[in-house]
């Protein structure tokens, strides 16, 4: 279950790259506040509804997205920022290789 966990990790932050190099190649910015938002509150009423701790799943969906953004700076170091990034959290790796295997779906009772 752990190594689904961080295979669906990865594959959120290839996602959220290409979603900001698509923003950002149309002269946006790499940081969008508004979207965070909807993604931070969606993912919230998410957690509320199975039961996990909507500060946690806050914290998780600021760190995958604080962790996009950085990727693709680096990548790219000259993109504009529209807005000063969150703190990183202490003692997360700032990101590292994705894993380009594809995922397949847990089997269940396995």
């Amino acid at each position: 279950m752990d190594h689904l966990l961080i295979r669906l990790v990865a594959t959120r932050l290839r996602v959220a790259q290409r979603a900001i190099r698509t923003r950002t190649s149309q002269g946006g910015n790499v940081s969008d506040p508004a979207q965070e938002r909807r993604v931070v509150d969606r993912a919230r009423r998410w957690a509320l509804e199975s039961g996990v701790p909507p500060e946690l799943v806050d914290r998780l969906f600021r760190e995958l997205m604080e962790s996009a953004k950085s990727g693709v700076v680096r990548a790219a170091p000259t993109l504009p920022r529209s807005a000063p990034t969150v703190p990183r959290a202490p003692g997360l790796p700032s990101d590292g290789p994705a894993e380009t295997a594809p995922m397949r779906a847990p089997v269940l009772g396995a």
